[in-house]
Parts: structure tokens; C-alpha cells; sequence
């Protein structure tokens, strides 16, 4: 709490002083760090990741004057279901860094969701120009080696979705229509809570 008091009693003291873009950059770590801690649960709700992905967008558009779009079209109705916590956030870095970084407003992310047949699919994408080997990133997804450029990051989110649902679930990528890379994750579609 002492945290969360403090970063919220220096947003509000930016604010009045008048500095309204590092009021709200603090507002989005104070998001960032609640979402990421929350409270122990592994699980969180869709909605609460999107929040926690949302308020990640803003603190790098901010951080480093990032130009780039973007697009989001995650329906409400699936907001209540459950997603591993920190899912969405490594994913779109990984778009930002790897894909549209140097692209000034030309750069765009988009993010996706559909539920149908008792399955989620959510589609995280970036037009960005550089080749990408997907072929080696699907492979290194269910890999045990330790090698650093098989990203642990992105394998870590793959291994953890296996955990928590079945081998059936995780993550793939693929070309993106009109260039870029595309990363969907499927998991079931389960309400936060287990129904």
C-alpha cells in the first residue's frame, strides 16, 4: 500500500503543478505494478490484462515519443474470461521492439479477440518490415534448451498457458497479411473463476 499511496500522492501532485503527461505516466506504472502483483493470482480476467497491456502502451508511447498505432478490438463480452496475467504485455513489447521500433507513425499494433466453439483466440500483430524467421520462433516455442535466442520470454508465456490448460493451448506465430509478424494465443474460454 505504501507504494501504490505514494506513486498516487506524486501523480496528484504532478497534476496540479500542471505536468499532466508525468502525472499520467506515473498513473499507468501504478496500473502496471497493481495488475502485475494482483494480489498472488496467477489467472486474471481478460479485462484486467487489456488494462494492464493498455497502461504498458501508454508508458512506452510516452517513455520514448513512439508515433505508432494502435488497434484494439477486444469485444467486452470477453472480458471476463481468464488469461494468465502478463500474457499480452511481453507480446506487444516484442511488436514494439522487434517489429515497428523505427517506424515512426507508419508502425502499428493491433490486438484482436474472438471466442467461439469454447476456444479464445487473441491476435496480437505489427506491420513491421523486418524478416522473420517464424519457422525457428514455433520451434524454439516447446523447446528445452537454454540457448538465449530461443526467447525465454515468449516461451515462458507458451509453457505457462501449457501448464494451466493442455498442450493444445499456447502460442503461434505466423506471417501477417501485408507483412509483419502475427502471434495468436489460444486458450479455452473460461470465465476468471473457472466457468
Amino acid at each position: 500500500h505504501l507504494l501504490y499511496n505514494t506513486l498516487e500522492s506524486i501523480y496528484w501532485k504532478s497534476k496540479m503543478e500542471g505536468n499532466h503527461v508525468s502525472a499520467e505516466m506515473i498513473k499507468d506504472l501504478s496500473k502496471l505494478m497493481k495488475i502485475s502483483l494482483s494480489r498472488g493470482r496467477e489467472l486474471i480476467t481478460l479485462g484486467e490484462e487489456l488494462e494492464h497491456a493498455t497502461a504498458y502502451i501508454k508508458l512506452q508511447q510516452n517513455r520514448y515519443d513512439y508515433a505508432f498505432q494502435v488497434d484494439i478490438d477486444l469485444p467486452e463480452s470477453l472480458h471476463p474470461l481468464s488469461i494468465p496475467k502478463i500474457t499480452l504485455q511481453p507480446l506487444i513489447e516484442n511488436g514494439i521492439i522487434h517489429g515497428i521500433k523505427n517506424m515512426g507513425e507508419d508502425g502499428e499494433i493491433r490486438i484482436e479477440a474472438e471466442a467461439s466453439g469454447g476456444i479464445l483466440r487473441i491476435r496480437i500483430s505489427d506491420n513491421g518490415y523486418k524478416p522473420v524467421d517464424i519457422e525457428a520462433i514455433n520451434r524454439n516455442l516447446s523447446s528445452e534448451t537454454d540457448d538465449p535466442a530461443a526467447g525465454y520470454g515468449v516461451r515462458n508465456i507458451h509453457q505457462r498457458i501449457q501448464l494451466h490448460y493442455g498442450k493444445e493451448y499456447g502460442l503461434v506465430y505466423s506471417v501477417r497479411a501485408g507483412g509483419g509478424t502475427l502471434v495468436t494465443i489460444t486458450l479455452p474460454a473460461e470465465t476468471a473463476g473457472g466457468s
